[in-house]
């Protein structure tokens, strides 16, 4: 298999989006990418970035290719575990509180920031509606994020998330509880959730 075919396969499987770092760990030289750039193969997305030009631009996946450390969060989470009814006007993420990463605030983004020992508490990976994956807050670490911070949330969208979190079948509140206690918000969660359930 030549490295153009492998560029494909990898294309192939990544729903059209290939990364530079991709080719890395294939030992495919980088210049191959300029080739098809060149013959119109594929286009650049951003830095290190490229697609087949038939593919739709996936803003959450490319976001998160650049900046490797950031995690979807808050309002973007609510609306990829479907516990909001409003499409976020911009992406609210969560980054390390020592990671200062360049660019990243002309970006549409609202940045949050954890300390390392949370930060990955929650994690989980979810399809984008391009069918790639990223790496958001489940539905139970979202919840605990908003309320812990419910001074600068969107009253309406907090309570909308509430009211279909609590109705969900697929709700966890053992974990819900457990999350709440790492992040010293018991008191808080079970309030809410008495009241709601």
């Amino acid at each position: 298999m030549t490295n153009i075919e492998k560029i494909k396969n990898i294309l192939e499987k990544n729903n059209g989006i290939i990364k530079a770092e991709d080719l890395n760990k294939e030992n495919i030289a980088r210049h191959y990418l300029n080739l098809l750039q060149e013959n119109g193969e594929i286009v650049k997305l951003d830095r290190g970035i490229y697609a087949r030009p038939d593919v739709w631009e996936d803003e959450m996946y490319i976001l998160q290719a650049k900046y490797k450390k950031s995690i979807f969060s808050h309002e973007t989470a609510l609306y990829l575990h479907e516990l909001t009814d409003r499409t976020p006007i911009y992406f609210r993420i969560t980054i390390p509180n020592n990671y200062n990463p360049k660019n990243l605030k002309y970006e549409n983004v609202k940045l949050n920031y954890a300390v390392n020992s949370l930060l990955e508490v929650g994690v989980t990976q979810m399809k984008t509606s391009f069918g790639n994956y990223i790496r958001c807050y489940d539905k139970e670490k979202t919840i605990c994020d908003i309320i812990r911070n419910k001074e600068n949330e969107n009253i309406e969208i907090f309570t909308v998330a509430l009211k279909m979190y609590v109705s969900r079948k697929d709700k966890d509140l053992q974990l819900l509880m457990k999350y709440a206690k790492i992040l010293k918000i018991e008191k808080k969660v079970r309030e809410y959730m008495e009241i709601l359930i």
